[in-house]
Formats: C-alpha cells, structure tokens, sequence
C-alpha cells in the first residue's frame, strides 16, 4: 500500500480533524450510561469546568466553535 492509499485507508477523523483546527479548545465525546452523549469542548487552559459548547453532533460542534462570538 502506498502512502496516498495509507492516507484515505487511514486518515484522521472528522474530530480529530476539528481538534487539529481549533488547538485552544478541548473536543471530547460524553460518556452517559456507557452509550456516546454530546460533542463537548472547552478552553484548554479550563481544567475540570463545564464544557463551553455543547451539541448532538459534530458539525453542530464545529459551527459553535467558528460562530463570530464563540
């Protein structure tokens, strides 16, 4: 396999994607009764406070995270 094949066979994730885009927050997925919740972020410099953005989805997250006052 060459490297472009490696490159779309494993690529990152859309998160991981978002993460790499917006370094001053933290993006993490909630854990509820062992099933997947919200998309969560918050300032990196923020430890242990409430999530500042949250949303069902990914592109709900991301769309929060770019707004003009986010």
């Amino acid at each position: 396999m060459n490297d472009k094949d490696l490159l779309l066979t494993f690529g990152p994730s859309a998160a991981e994607v978002l993460q790499a885009a917006h370094p001053e927050s933290l993006i993490w997925r909630e854990i509820v009764n062992g099933t997947h919740g919200d998309w969560c972020a918050r300032p990196t410099d923020a430890s242990g406070c409430e999530p500042k953005f949250r949303h069902h989805d990914l592109d709900g997250l991301k769309a929060l995270l770019e707004a003009p006052d986010g």
